[in-house]
């Protein structure tokens, strides 16, 4: 895959899909963690790449660990403020 699928071929695909490597962190509100890496949150949620995230986990991918964090402090009533926040990058 390269830059051009993104456009012509799949107009559906989204950056992530032709560059699943390109993926940063991954918010999982429902646990309070920010994980560095689609592989590692994908394994740690007990899944794989063919599989994807368990639907009830509510990840959500993102390119930066600042918005990442943001995301689980948005969604979790409980959580105020990035101390609140698991970070694993491996």
């Amino acid at each position: 895959c390269n830059l051009t699928c993104v456009e012509p071929q799949h107009p559906k695909s989204t950056f992530e899909d032709c560059f699943p490597d390109m993926v940063k962190y991954v918010a999982v509100p429902n646990q309070g963690v920010v994980f560095k890496g689609k592989a590692l949150a994908l394994s740690a949620l007990g899944s794989d790449a063919k599989k994807g995230y368990p639907k009830d986990c509510g990840a959500v991918e993102f390119q930066t660990k600042e918005e990442a964090i943001a995301h689980v402090i948005a969604e979790v009533s409980y959580i105020n403020d990035e101390e609140g926040v698991e970070y694993r990058e491996e």
